[in-house]
């Protein structure tokens, strides 16, 4: 684990201290307790629409429309008009590429429809979320996880790249961290059997200069 030094020149990688996410595990309370997250979509179900259309769309189904009415070309998101005027040019968002992660659908779930439809990371944290209240709950153990989060990590996190973060190596001056026994009993409560350990960050995963832009 590599501590920065603020005055340094040179910062160290981002490393992310806690667990594999047991992605089947937290799926299955989230089932139980009903925090189930599903993805949102792109644009809204057509009244009209047959039940058999698929209710996400995709890149290759966005066409231009020429009878559209220029007032809708206006709208933040969706088009603009080419500067030659040749036709309607589309906008698309751009995302970071990402190590792909082994599909785990919720338990009772056809396995193309659960890998369409359910967020699984936003479902893994609110279950996550949901047994930290609990542990708070009882008189004696209440305490703060103010850096949670789920995130990739460029190791192979027993065979899982998602990984329960419960702070960075970027932390340690601040006065909120968990203690070691509280830390001890959110493990135990979602089921990792392993003390946390360090890992690498997916992206920031190298050592950086602060005279050069921070490569995100």
């Amino acid at each position: 684990m590599l501590i920065p030094v603020p005055s340094a020149l040179w910062k160290p990688p981002l490393m992310h201290y806690g667990w594999p996410a047991p992605r089947q595990r937290l799926l299955e309370y989230a089932e139980r307790h009903g925090l189930i997250k599903l993805m949102s979509r792109r644009n809204p179900k057509d009244p009209d629409e047959s039940d058999s259309e698929s209710d996400f769309s995709t890149d290759d189904e966005i066409e231009d429309d020429e009878d559209e009415p220029a007032s809708n070309s206006s709208q933040a998101g969706e088009s603009q008009h080419s500067p030659d005027g040749s036709g309607t040019v589309i906008l698309a968002m751009t995302t970071r590429a990402r190590k792909p992660c082994p599909p785990v659908p919720p338990p009772d779930a056809p396995p193309d429809k659960a890998e369409s439809a359910v967020d699984q990371i936003s479902t893994m944290f609110a279950a996550l979320i949901h047994i930290y209240k609990l542990l708070n709950e009882n008189p004696g153990t209440q305490f703060g996880l103010p850096l949670l989060q789920i995130t990739p990590t460029l190791q192979d996190g027993e065979g899982e790249c998602q990984i329960v973060s419960l702070y960075t190596n970027y932390n340690f001056l601040r006065k909120d961290l968990p203690l070691p026994e509280h830390i001890e009993a959110f493990g135990e409560a979602f089921g990792v059997e392993t003390p946390p350990r360090w890992f690498l960050d997916e992206e920031q995963h190298e050592w950086w200069s602060v005279n050069y832009p921070r490569r995100r």
